[in-house]
């Protein structure tokens, strides 16, 4: 009488194919994971890229029409100020500024006016007198987000040529940018 094995797997075909399933499901989580991070860093870029577009393009259109630069540009790089405020070229009917300036990580944009206490509905440039010697006063009339993410602002230049320098940060992401933009009213 022959001998014959029940039908089924040895335990030595059983712990191979184990064995061979584990390597297949390891290799496969691994391609996963370095899709998922490639895709989360994709995304972080294009929103750095996004955030910076924006603020640059923004920021360089205003200044190209500005009419006075109201903040005193250094020079060079290396005294360079974190905040710019110039007379808004686009704004013909009054007299109104803009000021960029960073807020934590945030960039914001404020509308200023400037005005004498005796006649508030009028608005004169930042460097009038009134008949007593005395400065106008400056109030916010907008204030906005124009962007998140950024880590550094500066500008310098030799009017009527600004440079803006920025960087922009998310988790390990770091986005710097500079541009030099002619201001052709000023």
């Amino acid at each position: 009488m022959k001998y014959s094995s029940p039908p089924g797997f040895t335990l030595v075909e059983l712990l191979v194919s184990i064995a061979i399933f584990s390597i297949a499901l390891t290799a496969v989580s691994a391609v996963y994971v370095q899709g998922q991070k490639a895709a989360t860093n994709a995304s972080i870029n294009a929103e750095l890229r996004q955030n910076a577009r924006v603020a640059m393009d923004r920021i360089s259109r205003e200044i190209r029409q500005a009419r006075v630069i109201v903040t005193e540009l250094p020079s060079d790089e290396e005294d360079a100020v974190s905040e710019l405020i110039f007379q808004n070229g686009h704004d013909g009917a009054t007299t109104s500024y803009i000021r960029y300036f960073l807020d934590g990580t945030d960039l914001r944009r404020q509308s200023i006016v400037y005005t004498f206490s005796v006649e508030p509905s009028v608005y004169v440039p930042y460097n009038s007198r009134d008949i007593f010697d005395n400065s106008p006063t400056g109030s916010v009339t907008a204030d906005e987000l124009v962007g998140e993410f950024f880590s550094g602002l500066s500008f310098w230049g030799l009017l009527p040529l600004v440079t803006i320098d920025m960087s922009l940060t998310n988790q390990t992401h770091t986005l710097p940018l500079r541009t030099a933009v002619y201001g052709r009213n000023l």
